[in-house]
């Protein structure tokens, strides 16, 4: 959550659904009208996809080293965070997540603007703590700063983080 991949909430969803013999997709909906346990699968899903930022985790990607190798994997993840989010908005019958639960969205978009910035933050913190030589003192001051940005950020995203 941290780096708001959210990657466990969402990744391997996909592949799941466009499996090669798969249920069509209209078998999908269905079971997403009827079923409670694959409609809170779903929804849940789509709630870790809404809560995701695709550009705060570009930043993140950014650390990595070689940074071409950040940015392939980034564009990897990218598009199959995509492909996941059209597979749930359709299997939903939606025409945007979370179009089915309104105050979940409004919650997420008042959060966000708290949020995000103590995301930027924590990658530049992160940055500053690999990069940059700092004395005892400067490093227990940035380590506490980033644990603050942990508990805030997990407390703004509303889970664990």
């Amino acid at each position: 959550m941290q780096s708001r991949h959210n990657l466990p909430g969402w990744l391997g969803v996909n592949i799941g659904l466009k499996k090669k013999k798969a249920i069509p997709v209209s078998a999908l909906q269905t079971m997403y009208r009827h079923w409670g346990f694959f409609k809170a699968m779903v929804d849940n899903i789509q709630m870790i996809i809404a809560k995701a930022d695709l550009n705060i985790a570009r930043n993140y990607a950014g650390l990595v080293q070689p940074e071409s190798l950040g940015q392939t994997i980034f564009s990897s993840l990218h598009g199959l965070f995509e492909q996941t989010k059209k597979s749930i908005i359709s299997v939903s019958k939606q025409k945007s997540l979370l179009e089915n639960n309104q105050m979940l969205l409004r919650s997420i978009t008042l959060r966000n603007p708290y949020v995000d910035p103590m995301s930027y933050m924590q990658v530049e913190l992160l940055r500053r703590l690999r990069k940059e030589k700092l004395t005892e003192s400067e490093r227990r001051e940035l380590e506490e700063v980033m644990f603050l940005c942990i508990n805030g950020i997990a407390a703004g995203l509303r889970n664990t983080g």
